[in-house]
């Protein structure tokens, strides 16, 4: 009666070990535009041990998964999540769908308030080659608008409908499948677990959505704050999305999409939080 996803955060990013040159690097080559510069400073690659690290939950999630089908991996549009992924499709022979949603809950992408540069496909299949890769913002009628997607059919399972500004979106969209893994970061799984553990580099949290999103009629839930839940399911921490267009709960009959939180565990499948 439930769907299965992994959320995986990415591996080891270059801008967060000692001595490393990336912001010089990026001063010496994005001078173009403020806006560019800013992007690719706060874009920054994975080290070798990052890289390493995808490797390694890459294995530990082909055996999680047994005999589960799989059709793609879901990715933010940061590279550092990117490699990550990489490593992890290689292994399960995946294509990786990306979506600007998923890079929602990284503070440097909210800042830039849907202006932030990605980079583009052609660009990142020379930092990972022989993976495909999808753009899943864009829409049916094949613009590249990757901000404001606007994606009719959400049977579709390499498109992503209404990312909009909203991180939780895309989550919503592909827990209704079957299992699923999604690439991203660290405050994604917090925001969706409602912990403030500290999550690995490549900890990969397990979650279970129902297989048809629950509608509840809740009237007198009043004043309830956007990404908010409760915790009353029995084996875990529960995140409920409202289905109305800005995510605030209220006096509506929306539906809502029910995540429960299962475990936390690092890259190599050690627990670090369940709820089992």
């Amino acid at each position: 009666t439930t769907n299965t996803m992994f959320i995986v955060r990415h591996g080891e990013r270059l801008d967060e070990i000692p001595d490393h040159d990336w912001y010089e690097y990026c001063n010496n080559h994005y001078k173009s535009s403020k806006k560019l510069h800013y992007s690719r400073s706060n874009d920054p690659p994975l080290t070798d041990t990052g890289k390493e690290q995808g490797k390694e939950v890459g294995n530990r999630l082909f055996i999680e998964l047994g005999e589960s089908k799989l059709s793609c991996i879901y990715c933010s549009k940061l590279l550092r999540a990117i490699q990550t992924a990489y490593e992890i499709a290689k292994i399960l022979s995946l294509p990786i769908v990306l979506s600007e949603g998923f890079a929602r809950t990284a503070q440097a992408v909210e800042q830039m308030n849907g202006q932030f540069q990605y980079l583009t496909i052609d660009e990142l299949t020379q930092y990972c080659p022989g993976v495909e890769f999808i753009d899943g913002d864009i829409n049916t009628n094949n613009t590249n608008n990757t901000n404001n997607s606007d994606i009719a059919d959400i049977s579709n399972i390499h498109t992503i409908p209404n990312t909009g500004t909203h991180w939780y979106n895309p989550l919503r969209h592909v827990g209704q499948q079957e299992t699923s893994i999604v690439v991203a970061h660290r405050e994604t799984i917090r925001n969706i677990a409602f912990i403030r553990q500290r999550i690995p580099y490549c900890g990969y949290a397990t979650f279970q959505f129902p297989k048809i999103a629950t509608i509840n009629n809740r009237n007198n839930r009043n004043n309830r704050n956007e990404g908010g839940g409760d915790s009353d399911s029995e084996g875990g921490s529960v995140m409920e999305w409202d289905g109305d267009s800005e995510g605030v709960r209220g006096n509506n009959n929306n539906g809502m999409v029910m995540a429960e939180f299962l475990t936390l565990r690092h890259p190599n499948g050690a627990v670090v939080i369940t709820t089992l």
